[in-house]
């Protein structure tokens, strides 16, 4: 799954298929870095917090190369994000919070 560089559960993709929904909505995808704990289960869906960049849809192709390799030089920090959610029952929601 694009953003990702491991496999994960199908509940856990369920969410970043969230995370890359909310991104596109805003012209971007989503690379994940780190995890940052801030867990959370529902019956269908699981996921956390998590760092990583923002990237318009337009740079992914110059990104994720670097980004695969884990080497994202340091022209891309102002794309930095955290992904935040919250749930209300069984509806989960995400926000992006920016580098500062």
């Amino acid at each position: 799954m694009q953003g990702l560089r491991t496999q994960e559960s199908k509940k856990f993709n369920r969410f970043w298929q969230l995370v890359q929904d909310a991104a596109a909505k805003k012209g971007c995808v989503f690379f994940g870095e780190n995890g940052e704990g801030d867990d959370f289960e529902t019956d269908t869906m699981e996921g956390e917090s998590f760092c990583g960049w923002l990237i318009p849809e337009k740079d992914t192709v110059a990104f994720e190369p670097a980004w695969a390799k884990g080497n994202v030089p340091e022209q891309w920090l102002e794309h930095m994000a955290w992904v935040s959610w919250e749930v209300s029952g069984e509806n989960v929601t995400v926000a992006f919070e920016g580098y500062e």
